[in-house]
């Protein structure tokens, strides 16, 4: 029975100390509205990648960690009447920093698969659109503000080494984005996202 009960809070201690993670998965963003040269024109998004770095430090339940991570979403349609434009990427490199509460684990005995609850924080580092069917490319912003609700779940194989899924949700508001060269042009759209990730980590 000690012995037991040794390999049980040698399980529920692993995921504590320094830790390494590496992510990476679908990107979605929600269809909404985007302003072009003053014009109001209708957005639809299709589909994207999401993938990142973070360094953080792991308690027993509570975890802090910074984050860089870039998304892209591909453009699907810009319409407003009989104006449509296709084809595109609305995009952003971002750094962020999170605090999570992990739960206890779902298993019993050895096997530690602990589910977690994060929000964070942060600046979206460059924000860029390309519109080329519009005339409009190189549209971008620098260091907007942006929150994050994160959930996920976390299957500790080891001391070191854990494997986990997760999904998030980033709201980013609605930044003005100016051309970087060439005319002037002007955009401005909201930039709200979500994503389904999986990832590993490494403790130290």
């Amino acid at each position: 029975m000690p012995a037991a009960v040794g390999a049980s809070d040698a399980a529920s201690a692993a995921s504590t100390g320094l830790y390494l993670e590496g992510f990476g998965g679908f990107s979605g963003l929600m269809d909404d509205g985007l302003t072009l040269d003053g014009e109001s024109y209708d957005a639809r998004y299709g589909s994207g990648f999401l993938s990142g770095a973070a360094l953080g430090y792991q308690w027993t339940n509570l975890s802090l960690e910074v984050e860089f991570f870039y998304r892209s979403n591909d453009v699907d349609t810009v319409s407003r009447g009989r104006d449509r434009f296709t084809d595109g990427d609305y995009a952003s490199t971002n750094l962020f920093f999170n605090a999570q509460y992990t739960f206890g684990s779902l298993l019993g005995g050895t096997a530690v698969v602990r589910p977690y609850l994060g929000v964070g924080a942060g600046l979206m580092q460059e924000i860029d659109i390309d519109l080329p069917a519009a005339g409009a490319e190189d549209l971008s912003a620098s260091w907007e503000f942006g929150f994050q609700a994160l959930v996920g779940v976390r299957w500790e194989l080891s001391p070191h080494w854990a494997l986990f899924a997760e999904g998030r949700y980033t709201y980013g508001g609605d930044p003005e984005l100016t051309s970087e060269s060439g005319p002037s042009r002007t955009a401005k759209a909201d930039y709200n996202g979500w994503a389904a990730l999986a990832g590993v980590r490494w403790t130290f």
